[in-house]
């Protein structure tokens, strides 16, 4: 009776090494997979190491200009539609020579003249920088931006600039005139038509470039009329109106963009709207005046 106790005691002790080899191999393989697959390109993402070797082309985080990852090198962009008083949100690369080096950024009025202090920055690890500036000037600038030098409030002539244009607009209430004026001759000279795209004023010279910005949309055109002879600030023509898909008294946006030039025999621009007569008699902004 002896010989089964001892089959059984030998099989229950070959089962015991069994497990313990097994266990063994259940702590040692793992590690010896990732002692031979450590450099073989297979981090988890955001993990350390390559990341940290990445080139100017990847993006960028905790900035000190707070740089934005998808501003290619040498180039330079502003909010689109832009109002005054609005904040206006710039951003841009200058490369990774300019790397945490001090960004300055400068506004030109349209028609050149000087350039005038916006708003300072830095440039991120990449070159990459970002800025918001409240919007003060009216009209299309120019937007520049440099590597500052040592001497404040100057930029390195040595490094490229980065320019973009920018228009801002300044709020105002609007009213359309016409198709009743059809055939008259505006205070400008031009003849009224369904086809002609222009404002009235009663302050800017004729031919003044005015940018025009409604829900979306925008135009530019010229003042080809006096008015608007309500508490509005500007008159539409029809065409314009259509254009711009304005109808009746609304806000708009407006931006002065050219000079303009009065033609001979035009009325100077008055500082007041006028009476409670209406236009005078070479206006067309009074003809049919829809919306006012």
């Amino acid at each position: 009776m002896t010989r089964p106790k001892t089959v059984l005691a030998h099989a229950t002790l070959a089962l015991a090494g069994l497990a313990l080899a097994l266990t063994a191999f259940a702590v040692v393989a793992p590690a010896a997979a990732r002692a031979s697959g450590g450099s073989g390109g297979g981090a988890s993402p955001g993990g350390a190491g390559n990341d940290q070797g990445a080139g100017s082309g990847g993006g960028s985080t905790g900035a000190p200009g707070g740089g934005s990852p998808g501003s290619p090198s040498g180039a330079l962009s502003a909010t689109s539609t832009a109002w005054l008083g609005g904040i206006v949100r710039i951003q841009g690369n200058l490369g990774p020579g300019a790397a945490h080096q001090p960004i300055l950024i400068e506004r030109q009025a349209s028609g050149g003249g000087r350039w005038i202090m916006t708003v300072r920055t830095t440039a991120d690890d990449h070159g990459a920088f970002t800025a918001t500036w409240r919007a003060g000037q009216a009209g299309r600038l120019t937007l520049r931006a440099e590597v500052q030098s040592s001497q404040a409030g100057t930029a390195q002539a040595s490094d490229p600039a980065l320019t973009t244009a920018l228009t801002v607009y300044r709020p105002a209430v609007a009213t359309w005139y016409g198709p009743g004026s059809t055939g008259r001759r505006t205070a400008c000279g031009e003849r009224m038509t369904r086809q002609l795209l222009g404002v009235a004023s009663r302050t800017l010279p004729c031919g003044t470039q005015v940018a025009i910005s409604y829900r979306g949309r925008t135009v530019t055109v010229p003042v080809v009329d006096r008015g608007p002879y309500s508490s509005a600030t500007w008159d539409l023509t029809w065409a314009t109106a259509i254009q711009l898909g304005f109808t009746g008294r609304q806000r708009i946006g407006t931006a002065i963009v050219g000079k303009g030039s009065a033609p001979p025999g035009s009325p100077p621009p008055s500082s007041s709207p006028a009476g409670p007569g209406g236009p005078g008699p070479n206006s067309a902004a009074g003809g049919a005046v829809a919306g006012g």
